[in-house]
């Protein structure tokens, strides 16, 4: 249904759409695509659009939505992780896109995950200049970004589950484990509990 590509991508499937960003490698872009027919048979039933060409982008991505769609995105020129939200409910070009940059503090944003909902959008990912997971909360309260485990090289394959509590799930590659933190709040003071969910057996967690 896309003109044919080389690199990561990620869906999301609705009930009457499909979605995907994905990367071209070629072009070192990041683009999207959306489905314009609940059963789609062609190239003539998807939008395709650039979302952002400045630099080397999209390398390592995630997508979230459908309210808003929302692109956690690796930049690898300039080492830093950015967000695209999109500000229609179908966007179509580039216009219909929002930009920024959440975290440019050495090289970041390998790896991200994100939850999006119209309170906001959630990222977590990999500190490569400090080999920590990182977590970010945006457009919502309390904004900012936290150091969720510092314990080794820690943070590769970031999977980030919204529920009752926040939790993470990711790769210790020091000692080759699976962890798990969890977000846990006392009296309004909130603290990442990591935890080592398997690893005694071998090298385990990556993708």
């Amino acid at each position: 249904l896309i003109t044919p590509f080389t690199g990561p991508f990620d869906a999301r499937f609705e009930a009457n759409s499909i979605a995907i960003v994905y990367y071209d490698a070629p072009t070192h872009s990041l683009h999207f695509a959306l489905t314009t027919a609940a059963l789609p048979t062609g190239v003539g039933d998807v939008q395709t659009h650039l979302v952002d060409d400045v630099g080397d982008v999209g390398s390592h991505l995630a997508l979230a939505g459908p309210t808003p769609y929302a692109i956690a995105y690796y930049d690898a020129t300039g080492g830093d992780l950015e967000l695209a939200v999109a500000t229609v409910d179908a966007p179509a070009t580039t216009a219909d896109w929002s930009k920024e940059t959440i975290d440019s503090a050495g090289d970041v944003g390998q790896y991200p995950s994100l939850v999006a909902t119209p309170a906001g959008v959630d990222i977590a990912y990999y500190d490569v200049t400090n080999g920590d997971l990182k977590y970010s909360r945006e457009l919502r309260a309390p904004t900012g970004i936290e150091v969720v485990d510092s314990s080794g090289d820690v943070g590769r394959f970031a999977t980030l589950l919204l529920g009752g509590n926040s939790g993470i799930a990711y790769y210790d590659a020091t000692n080759g484990d699976l962890k798990v933190a969890d977000e846990r709040c006392v009296s309004g003071t909130c603290m990442w509990v990591p935890t080592i969910m398997a690893g005694a057996d071998g090298d385990v967690g990556r993708e």
